[in-house]
């Protein structure tokens, strides 16, 4: 099963895709694609990490070359967290061509790998536009890879104001 779950910052989300691994006691990895580059991120990143305590969790840096990532052969279900940060290190610290096509390839890759894929997205620049050339890249990267994920998935989930809806 391949569950992508999307939705606006701070929505419930992370919260959300950590419970439907919820049933596994082992073989659970969550894979994080956060960079610490500022007490912000570093904040953010405690309070994911504090979310998933004692659910049986291991964890994985990885924040770009999802590629080259392969799971211990015990692995029966993985979690992303989070499609948003994974392109955006891929776009502006790797090489920005095909940046796209490697994030699609890397899941694509993990979904082989684990009978239990959930995947974390974002929706980003919904409010109207006025950002420079990079940022206009990278909104219309992730709506592409977004796009080709949900066609991907099995399930599709948005999580709005802390209330997941099925999208497909």
């Amino acid at each position: 099963m391949f569950e992508l779950v999307t939705g606006g910052a701070a929505s419930g989300k992370s919260e959300y895709a950590e419970g439907l691994l919820g049933n596994l006691k082992r073989g659970k990895y969550y894979i994080a694609t956060m960079e610490s580059d500022s007490p912000k991120s570093a904040e953010r990143i405690m309070r994911h990490r504090h979310l998933r305590d004692g659910k049986g969790f291991e964890t994985i840096e990885r924040p770009c070359d999802f590629v080259g990532l392969n799971l211990p052969a015990e692995a029966k279900g993985a979690l992303v967290e989070c499609v948003t940060n994974l392109l955006a290190n891929e776009m502006f610290t790797g090489e920005r061509c095909g940046a796209e096509k490697r994030v699609v390839k890397g899941i694509e890759r993990l979904k082989k790998q684990v009978d239990n894929l959930v995947v974390v997205t974002g929706e980003v620049g919904n409010d109207g536009g006025g950002y420079d050339e990079f940022t206009e890249d990278y909104i219309i990267a992730l709506a592409k890879v977004n796009r080709e994920l949900a066609g991907m998935a099995d399930r599709v989930t948005e999580v709005v104001v802390g209330i997941p809806v099925r999208v497909k």
